[in-house]
This record gives structure tokens, sequence and C-alpha cells, in this order.
């Protein structure tokens, strides 16, 4: 799908669901996070998308990573061609109802 310093790369498209029940006897409101290494391009119900610099913009960083960050050899290319993305959510939910939060994204594989 693209080629970058001489390396060929394919892309995968992914995509996602998170489901919320309100078993409360009242209305609550909710903020959902969710973070994916690669590129955020689309949220559903009304949340929003956004690409962020995995090392910036509130991305990983050396004091934030996660545990299993450093196990791992990232191949190369992956920061150039990837990033980090974020969806979020503000969402409204009456008593005894659910909603689903979809979302896609998609990053670039050597």
């Amino acid at each position: 799908a693209e080629k970058w310093n001489g390396n060929d790369f394919a892309r995968v498209d992914m995509t996602g669901k998170i489901s919320l029940a309100n078993h409360l006897s009242r209305a609550v409101e909710m903020e959902v996070t969710r973070h994916i290494l690669g590129r955020a391009d689309e949220a559903g119900a009304g949340g929003k998308a956004e690409g962020l610099d995995i090392f910036e913009d509130g991305g990983i960083d050396a004091e934030g990573a996660p545990s299993w960050w450093g196990w791992y050899s990232w191949p190369v290319g992956w920061r150039h061609m990837n990033g980090h993305g974020r969806f979020s959510w503000t969402v409204s939910l009456e008593p005894g109802k659910t909603v689903e939060l979809d979302y896609k994204w998609h990053y670039f594989w050597p």
C-alpha cells in the first residue's frame, strides 16, 4: 500500500466497538477514551478521531510508556508510518439504555 525509504508496507484496516449499558436508575454522563497504535480514521456515535505523534501530544513517552513497550523491537519505519490515535466520546445514557461506540483505524506493517 505504501513505500518508504525502500521498504514496502501493507495497510491493515481495523474496526472496534465499545458497548456501554446503564444499569442504574438514573441517567449518567460518561467520557470514554480509546488509544490505538496507528492512524485513527473515524469515530461513530458523535465521537472524535484524532491523530497524535506517538512520542508527543500526550502519546507514549519514555516515562509514560506501558511496561510492555520495551519488550518489542518495533519494525523499521513504524513511527514514521503510523503514530498514535485517540478516539473520544461524551455519552449521556438514560436508565436501562445501551450504546455502541464504533471506531475505525489503520496501520502500516512492513
